[in-house]
């Protein structure tokens, strides 16, 4: 049983990073098995379909990893920067400890034609969605964030700040970026 679970697993973890690198139409299953050093039919052993893998992929690796951004205490919504801040460094470490996640995030997730958008929509955390909106509407009538940010972008833009450089390393390259980590990519999003 253990041994079953970590070939399920190894499966999981070799479709990831190849879909991340090529896409989730542009990988075989017969790849992932040579990847992963077993058979095309240990694919169908485990997860019957190409769909139950998906489900498997996002319910397993996906949505821990989306619940784990809105978990905070009620003292971080205290303010809607320290919601963006929590939420900017939830992305960064989600993609440390899953290295595959923002090449993939923007491959299927982002993309419209991405074959895990759809799951995703079914999970959208539309309370803390709107909360963290409605956070900020108050802010700005208190006149601590300026009219011209759209709350109901934040969570968006802090994504896209966050996700996409982590995605395309390339600006590391870029004249004044050498000290840029981790925690000023996350303040710089969350700024």
């Amino acid at each position: 049983a253990k041994q079953d679970e970590q070939a399920r697993e190894r499966l999981l973890q070799t479709a990831l990073v190849l879909f991340a690198e090529n896409g989730i139409a542009g990988v075989a299953d017969s790849a992932i098995a040579k990847q992963a050093g077993v058979t095309p039919a240990m694919i169908r052993y485990y997860f019957h379909s190409r769909d139950a893998m998906l489900d498997a992929i996002f319910e397993e690796h996906l949505l821990p990893f989306i619940q784990k951004l809105w978990t905070m205490d009620e003292t971080t919504w205290a303010h809607s920067l320290d919601v963006l801040l929590h939420i900017s460094k939830s992305v960064i470490d989600g993609a440390i400890e899953r290295p595959w996640l923002p090449r993939l995030w923007v491959r299927e997730v982002l993309n419209e034609s991405g074959l895990l958008r759809s799951r995703l929509m079914r999970y959208l955390p539309i309370k803390s969605l709107r909360r963290l909106r409605e956070l900020a509407i108050a802010e700005q009538e208190q006149g601590m964030i300026a009219q011209q940010i759209q709350p109901g972008l934040l969570f968006v833009s802090v994504m896209g700040l966050t996700m996409l450089p982590l995605a395309i390393d390339m600006w590391r390259n870029l004249p004044g970026t050498e000290k840029i980590g981790n925690r000023e990519l996350a303040q710089h999003a969350a700024a």
